[in-house]
C-alpha cells in the first residue's frame, strides 16, 4: 500500500495538509465538499469516483487526481512533487502532529479485545497461509479492531451468554470495503463456553454471518469454527476454518 510507504508519508507530511473521509460516515459540510471536488473533476476530465486521491491547491481548486487501483507509490510521490514544484511549496513540518488511534479506556474489570482478520491463500503444497504475491494490494494487510467489554458482560461472555458473544462476532469478516457493523447480519451463532480446571474457560462454536463487500447488499457470507481460552485477564481465541465468500480467510482475538 502507498500509504504505508515512508517516502509517500514523509511527502504528504512535509508538502500537504492530508486528510481522510470515509464515504459511509459523510454528511453535512464534508460530503457537500467531496460532492464539489467531484463535479471539478468531472469537468476537468480527471478520474473520480469514491476510492480516489484528490490533489487540492491550497485554495481547493482541484489540480490532479488517481484512483486507489493506480496508486503505486512512484505515481503518488511523482503527482505531489510536481503539484509542490509548481506552486513552489517548500518542506515543512505537519501541521498537526501524527498520532496513533486513540483508544478508550478499558473498563475496571473488563476486556478490551484486539481482533485481526487475515486473507489466506492456498500454497503449492495444499496448505493455507497469509497473502503474500498481491503486490501491495489491500487484500495482503490486515484488518483490525478493539471492541471493549466491561466486568459484566465478560461475566456473560465466559458463562455463554449468546447475547454477548454476538457483539464480538459480528467483528468476524476480512477486510472489505464495508465495515458498519449495524449492517452484519448474524444467521447462525453456536458459542460454547466450558468450564476447564484451574478456574479456565474453553470456548468454542461457529457462525454463519451475511456481510456485504461494499455498503449495498451483495448476498456475501462468512462461516468459520473457532476455539479460544480464557481466564482471568487472559482472552484468546482463533478460528479453525473460515471462509468469506469462497475465499479462505482467519481470525485471531487477543486481550489486550
Amino acid at each position: 500500500m502507498s500509504f504505508n510507504d515512508s517516502r509517500v508519508v514523509a511527502a504528504l507530511n512535509s508538502l500537504s495538509v492530508p486528510v481522510y473521509l470515509a464515504n459511509d460516515t459523510l454528511a453535512g459540510e464534508e460530503k457537500a465538499t467531496l460532492q464539489a471536488i467531484h463535479r471539478e473533476g468531472f469537468a476537468k476530465k480527471l478520474s473520480v469516483g469514491t476510492v480516489h486521491c484528490f490533489l487540492l491547491a491550497p485554495d481547493g481548486t482541484l489540480l490532479d487526481t488517481i484512483h486507489v487501483a493506480q496508486a503505486s507509490p512512484q505515481k503518488i510521490l511523482a503527482m505531489i512533487e510536481r503539484e509542490a514544484t509548481a506552486l513552489k511549496i517548500h518542506s515543512g513540518k505537519p501541521l498537526v502532529a501524527p498520532l496513533p488511534p486513540a483508544l478508550p479506556p478499558t473498563p475496571k474489570n473488563g476486556l478490551r479485545l484486539h481482533v485481526v482478520a487475515r486473507y489466506l491463500e492456498k500454497k503449492p503444497d495444499g496448505s493455507l497461509g497469509l497473502i503474500t504475491g498481491a503486490g501491495g494490494n489491500w487484500s495482503a494487510l490486515p484488518g483490525e479492531d478493539w471492541p471493549l467489554f466491561d466486568a459484566a458482560a465478560v461475566r456473560a461472555l465466559l458463562a455463554g451468554d449468546r447475547a454477548v458473544a454476538e457483539r464480538l462476532v459480528t467483528h468476524f469478516y476480512p477486510p472489505t470495503e464495508n465495515n458498519d457493523l449495524s449492517k452484519n447480519v448474524l444467521q447462525a451463532l453456536e458459542w460454547r463456553a466450558e468450564a476447564q480446571p484451574a478456574g479456565a474457560i474453553r470456548l468454542s462454536g461457529s457462525l454463519t454471518l451475511k456481510h456485504s463487500f461494499y455498503s449495498r447488499d451483495d448476498d456475501r457470507r462468512v462461516s468459520a469454527d473457532f476455539v479460544g481460552y480464557a481466564k482471568g485477564a487472559q482472552f484468546m481465541l482463533v478460528t479453525t476454518r473460515a471462509t468469506y465468500n469462497n475465499q479462505p480467510f482467519a481470525i485471531a482475538v487477543q486481550a489486550v
